[in-house]
């Protein structure tokens, strides 16, 4: 628990004030007897929230950071009899520095670990939560915002009702089976959706009911084409799917064609073998005979003609047989793929014998039957999906009922204890109310007034740190300076009564019972007064205020 706070900027009448020690049970800060206000009664309890780990110190309190500057806050936690020295600046609050007994530093810790320091020491063994998740809520103080009398359970006041009433169950300790079950529902509401959107984008078959039996009827009519193929063929059909018949009938395909191909190669080369002449004659010894008809013939001329020719043939008689040797490698190579599809053909067995015309017919049923059974898949998963997320959903919702129920009925239960306790067992408790999981109601039965209300929020709290781990809780004076003088003091008595520490804050002292002020007394830990006893020794918000030294 915390036993100590000091700081060297909290002063009373120009002196440092001496640490101020804290105890088990309630911790009272009295204030003024006139009611004085803006003499630090908040203040602290706003300190005491930064001291477990909170920051509504730095962002709420500016006016305190404006007017005192920059400063440290010592403290002292106790676990175990083991003590542990800490200070928190306010330029640096993110880190928790470690002290030796002195104040003096060790080592620094981020808030994050100064957080978890807390929790395992205060043996806050809950999963799911955090410390200030835990204790947030609880320290009710003027500028927080946690202040709604008729909204408890919220942080701030705009804060999600389902996120509220979460954060109560976790600290109950019932919202981990819930979890559990929470994460399976979004798990198969993620599919459901995943697999719809997929449907959208047409990744996934969509089909309406009418089609799905519709596709049923032409399923059991193609099977039952398929299997009179299969007789009709003794069985060579049974066992293969489309996509094997489709590779028969591929490759059967494809040997034509390449025996077309060969055939066409076959006929160019034979008639390019037509074509080649032996060397041409020599025409020389009838060249004289054409003298005889035409004597003026250049006999000369002819016979270079004639040489002309023969050179022709020897260059055309080369190139017909390099022509012929690439016909023929061609015609080799075509050869040798026919062979290896044909040996492909003999390897598939009595299936390959089947025509390319009932393997290709074959082979469009299959196809057919496979696109409306994953049609049918389809709607039946999806139905299957739609039909697990509404089971899980009802699952959670009925699970989470219950727990709602254990839950308000814990809390009313202890809240009307300490009711009966405060008025005799003469008026009505508060109740809470929680329907489902996002939405409460919390309110005194035939009385709205505001003492009442403030009262209510007074006993929801402390039957939450009776009830559950919560180390503790802060109320500030003007949550408790709604309530009526006998009430009052029964509530002092009742927070004394817990090991667990309460701070409160209060003024006006001399205007309660004698009884409640001997409460006030015994149990005070710090007095604050205007004219010098403020927390930090002056008050600046008075006109022309100097602070004491400057």
């Amino acid at each position: 628990m915390l036993i100590e706070v000091r700081c060297d900027e909290f002063k009373s009448h120009g002196e440092i004030r001496p640490p101020i020690k804290l105890h088990k049970g309630l911790n009272t800060v009295i204030g003024s007897k006139t009611g004085s206000n803006s003499i630090g009664k908040s203040t602290f309890l706003m300190i005491l929230d930064f001291i477990f780990g909170g920051d509504d110190y730095i962002k709420k309190s500016t006016d305190v950071l404006k007017n005192v500057g920059t400063h440290k806050i010592y403290f002292t936690f106790e676990f175990s009899g083991i003590m542990y020295y800490f200070y928190r600046s306010t330029d640096n609050h993110q880190e928790v520095v470690q002290c030796n007994d002195n104040y003096m530093p060790v080592e620094s810790m981020p808030i994050g670990a100064y957080h978890d320091f807390l929790f395992n020491h205060y043996g806050i063994d809950l999963p799911l939560t955090s410390f200030r998740g835990v204790i947030s809520r609880y320290f009710r103080v003027y500028g927080r915002d946690n202040l709604s009398e008729k909204k408890p359970l919220n942080i701030v006041p705009n804060e999600k009702t389902e996120d509220a009433i979460r954060e109560l169950m976790k600290l109950f300790n019932l919202y981990s089976t819930l979890a559990d079950l929470l994460k399976v529902y979004k798990n198969s509401k993620n599919e459901h959706s995943t697999f719809k959107k997929a449907q959208s984008f047409d990744f996934i078959p969509r089909i309406t009911k009418r089609k799905y039996i519709q596709n049923e009827k032409r399923i059991h009519e193609l099977e039952k084409e398929l299997a009179s193929m299969a007789d009709e063929n003794n069985n060579a059909l049974l066992g293969i799917d489309s996509q094997e018949a489709d590779e028969i009938s591929s490759i059967k395909g494809h040997i034509t064609i390449l025996k077309r191909q060969r055939s066409r190669l076959m006929s160019q080369l034979n008639a390019m073998r037509a074509d080649l002449r032996p060397e041409i004659k020599q025409y020389g010894a009838d060249f004289s005979k054409l003298a005889n008809f035409f004597p003026d013939t250049n006999l000369r001329k002819l016979e270079e003609i004639q040489q002309f020719h023969k050179n022709i043939s020897g260059i055309l008689q080369s190139e017909f047989e390099e022509n012929q040797a690439k016909l023929q490698s061609m015609i080799d190579l075509t050869t040798n793929d026919i062979n290896s599809l044909e040996k492909q053909i003999i390897e598939l067995g009595d299936t390959a014998k089947l025509s390319k015309v009932v393997l290709d017919k074959y082979s469009a049923i299959d196809n057919e039957l496979k696109t409306l059974i994953a049609e049918n898949n389809s709607y039946d998963k999806l139905n299957t999906l739609k039909t697990t997320e509404k089971s899980y959903k009802e699952n959670l919702d009925n699970l989470q009922q219950e727990l709602l129920i254990e839950l308000q009925n814990e809390i009313n239960i202890q809240m009307e204890k300490i009711n009966d306790k405060i008025y005799d067992g003469e008026k009505k408790a508060p109740i809470l109310n929680i329907p489902n999981a996002s939405n409460y109601t919390f309110m005194t039965p035939d009385d709205s007034g505001t003492g009442t209300n403030y009262k209510g929020m007074i006993v929801f709290d402390l039957s939450v740190l009776r009830l559950t781990p919560l180390p503790a809780v802060a109320h500030d004076s003007f949550i408790l300076k709604q309530i009526g003088d006998t009430p009052f003091e029964n509530i002092l008595k009742i927070y004394s009564s817990y090991e667990k520490q309460i701070f409160i804050t209060i003024d006006k002292e001399d205007s309660y019972s004698e009884k409640a002020q001997e409460m006030m007394e015994s149990t005070s830990v710090l007095h604050l007064s205007e004219g010098g006893n403020e927390l930090f020794g002056w008050a600046w918000n008075e006109k022309n205020a100097k602070r004491p030294g400057f």
